[in-house]
């Protein structure tokens, strides 16, 4: 059977017996292994608490735009028409994806989506969206015209966009770091 070593054979063997160089990088790897992950939580929580806030303010724009587009256009276009045009005004709010539903509550055609979340194609890894992604919200907003509901307005929260910022930007920090 082998014995193991002394403590003080232990010792010797894996620090005082080394070179001060490697004492030195013995020393700082775990620092900067620490360094990274404090960094990273901070990053995540950071992210996290960013999104959500701009994810509710998106929200919040896109019911207050829904309901003034309501009030203006109601007396001007006919209600069929209104349900038609009202995706394809909405469409370039941030963060969110808008559904525009009939009085049945079955979503009408949209119109092809424009604007930059179309336009990106540099999606964070699955991993990083569910440490960052806030709960899916949803509000329905009643679209009612001349005192009769015509149909309705689904907000969804879509943090897709917000999530692929950050990861860019976190990619880029640890190519710094």
């Amino acid at each position: 059977p082998l014995a193991w070593p002394s403590p003080r054979a232990l010792s010797r063997a894996l620090w005082y017996g080394r070179a001060v160089r490697a004492q030195l990088r013995i020393v700082f790897i775990p620092i900067d292994v620490i360094a990274g992950l404090v960094a990273g939580a901070v990053t995540i929580f950071q992210a996290r608490t960013s999104t959500r806030v701009e994810i509710a303010a998106s929200m919040e724009l896109a019911q207050l735009l829904v309901r003034e587009a309501v009030g203006l256009m109601q007396q001007e276009v006919p209600a069929e028409k209104f349900l038609a045009d009202l995706s394809s005004q909405l469409r370039l709010v941030r963060h969110v994806r808008i559904v525009v539903k009939d009085a049945t509550g079955s979503p009408l055609a949209l119109h092809p989506a424009g604007g930059a979340e179309a336009a990106r194609d540099d999606r964070a890894p699955a991993w990083f969206a569910a440490l960052i992604a806030a709960p899916v919200a949803s509000r329905d907003v009643p679209v009612i015209v001349n005192a009769a509901r015509i149909g309705s307005v689904e907000i969804v929260a879509e943090p897709r966009d917000e999530i692929a910022e950050v990861w860019s930007n976190t990619v880029a920090l640890g190519a710094v770091a």
